[in-house]
């Protein structure tokens, strides 16, 4: 079988942590160039293995080896946390090949979906020059958005979830990246209370600050290509049409959708289509 996948793990330097990672290449196309995924999640919720098998079909079939990475979670783990621990990973993949299968002889793509944007938008500016670009859907670059700090409407929209409930959820801390049901609850509950920007931070508000993306920032990323619904109801359109102008070189497509993660959800229509520019735009840029 020509597409192959296999779990791995990569120990971090410094530290006693191994963190999971997946593995796609299609064994019978030329190797162009490797992609970094980062899964979405809110930073709660998430894992190395959610990107649509159609889609890991097109890219490795195209010579894109994917990278696949599983990082910390909240409520654990501190927003800054999570972001220095990616980081690391990334720089051992990019400096250390301490990945097996990872060669650092073909063009490099960071690409997040959500929460892994936003990781891959952070992580681009301070490794802007060993990267060949960014791949944001669905992404942001600022906590500091009124959406985020109130009640969404969207969610408040779904079945509630009961505070005893939550904090049950929050007692059997540490969740296993294989719990995925109950941490979509915890995510759901700190939207529905607009509480999610708390528990990332552990109350300290200040972190936000320190972590958006400045305009100078913006300014000095890679060639990105981005994409979100025109009706997100998830995370604030404004925010790709604001990276849209800042980011230098980018690529911009905003799909007619009010599916935040469109391209899980219309899979056989806007999203393969979304991915077919997606690697048409990495292969002008390799």
């Amino acid at each position: 079988m020509a597409l192959q996948k296999s779990v791995e793990y990569i120990k971090l330097e410094n530290s006693d942590k191994s963190i999971e990672y997946t593995f796609y290449l299609n064994s019978e196309v030329e190797h162009l160039a490797n992609i970094i995924y980062l899964h979405g999640g809110g930073f709660i919720a998430g894992r190395s293995d959610d990107l649509p098998a159609k889609y890991i079909e097109m890219l490795t079939a195209a010579g894109f080896r994917i990278y696949a990475l599983n990082y910390l979670l909240a409520p654990k783990y501190r927003i800054d946390e999570i972001i220095d621990q990616v980081e690391l990973q990334v720089r051992q993949f990019l400096y250390k090949e301490t990945a097996e299968n990872f060669t650092t002889d073909r063009p490099f793509f960071l690409f997040g979906r959500s929460a892994g944007a936003y990781l891959s938008l952070n992580l681009g500016y301070k490794l802007s020059n060993s990267i060949n670009g960014i791949i944001s859907f669905y992404g942001y670059y600022n906590f500091q958005d009124a959406v985020f700090a109130y009640p969404s409407r969207h969610y408040l929209a779904q079945s509630k979830v009961e505070p005893a409930i939550y904090q049950s959820l929050i007692n059997k801390q540490p969740l296993s990246t294989n719990d995925q049901s109950s941490r979509l609850l915890i995510y759901l509950y700190t939207r529905q209370t607009g509480t999610w920007l708390n528990l990332l931070s552990k109350d300290k508000p200040e972190i936000f600050s320190k972590i958006k993306l400045s305009e100078k920032e913006l300014n000095n990323l890679p060639p990105t290509f981005l994409t979100c619904a025109d009706k997100d109801p998830d995370v604030p359109v404004r925010q790709t049409k604001m990276m849209s102008r800042m980011i230098p070189v980018n690529e911009l497509h905003m799909v007619r959708s009010r599916e935040h993660d469109f391209d899980r959800v219309e899979l056989e229509t806007i999203g393969v289509d979304i991915y077919q520019k997606l690697i048409s735009w990495i292969l002008r840029n390799l």
